[in-house]
């Protein structure tokens, strides 16, 4: 897993491969600094590069999301395709938070909304 701060606008977290018990907690944590880390910027978890999530995974997404609610900090996923697009939209979780195709799209001007929602929640 890498974090970067891209164009001074979010916080991008990349994952890579499954999200299941072995790997859940790691990414609890790594999820967790970011959305503490200040300056407070949006969190984007990019799930691109992920084959597998479980329900350990989900509700590791789930967490995060409460976290950020709470905090008042924008959080979106990014990237999730195939057989991890459809687990996250068959627990509604792309109900829940911003799901987009890329991170990309996730910055662009256009979708600038979920990042200033979080902060008037």
């Amino acid at each position: 897993m890498s974090s970067e701060l891209v164009a001074d606008r979010a916080c991008v977290l990349r994952v890579e491969g499954e999200i299941d018990i072995s790997t859940a907690e790691s990414l609890r944590a790594h999820l967790a600094e970011a959305l503490d880390a200040e300056p407070a910027a949006p969190v984007i978890c990019d799930l691109a590069a992920v084959a597998f999530l479980d329900s350990v995974g989900i509700g590791v997404l789930v967490a995060a999301c409460d976290q950020a609610a709470t905090s008042g900090r924008a959080f979106c996923v990014a990237g999730a395709r195939g057989q991890v697009r459809r687990t996250l939209e068959l627990v509604r979780l792309v109900e829940l938070l911003p799901c987009f195709s890329t991170v990309s799209e996730a910055l662009d001007a256009g979708n600038a909304a979920w990042m200033s929602e979080a902060g008037s929640k």
